[in-house]
């Protein structure tokens, strides 16, 4: 292997440490759809999120034809609801929400807790997506975690 040396204004150095990897929780939306192993978070890049309803509309737009062909789907496939949130807290009123008769009410409700709760540590400085609690008409409150594998 040859050496250089002698570059202008460059100066040997020995061995540097890089540091610790990166950690912490990335930034910006993720909307979970289901695959034969249960929930996966798929990144949507874009605007900056301003409401938790256009959270849903994500959602419920369903994966790209990319993402259709890695086996993802989405369960849920239109109607009424109202989403509030404030703080860790969201609540979620479905009125006339159109589920797909395929998948478990597991994971349905697995798609709404845990895309909803990235969402709002997005919209609440501070608030990690794991102190989300989000309460589906009269069930809950639920985390993300309530419906991960382990």
């Amino acid at each position: 292997m040859k050496r250089l040396t002698g570059l202008a204004g460059v100066t040997a150095t020995g061995v540097l440490d890089g540091g610790e990897p990166a950690s912490g929780i990335t930034r910006g939306l993720r909307v979970y759809f289901v695959a034969d192993d249960g929930l996966r978070p798929v990144p949507r890049p874009g605007p900056p999120l301003k409401d938790l309803a256009t959270v849903v509309k994500h959602l419920m737009a369903g994966p790209t034809e990319v993402e259709q062909r890695a086996g993802l789907t989405t369960l849920v496939r239109g109607g009424s609801y109202e989403v509030t949130g404030k703080g860790a807290e969201i609540d979620v009123q479905i009125t006339r929400v159109v589920f797909d008769g395929g998948g478990s009410d597991e994971l349905v409700s697995g798609q709404l807790v845990c895309t909803l709760a990235r969402a709002q540590s997005q919209l609440v400085p501070g608030i990690r997506p794991d102190e989300v609690r989000v309460t589906l008409g009269n069930q809950g409150p639920f985390t993300c975690a309530d419906f991960r594998k382990n």
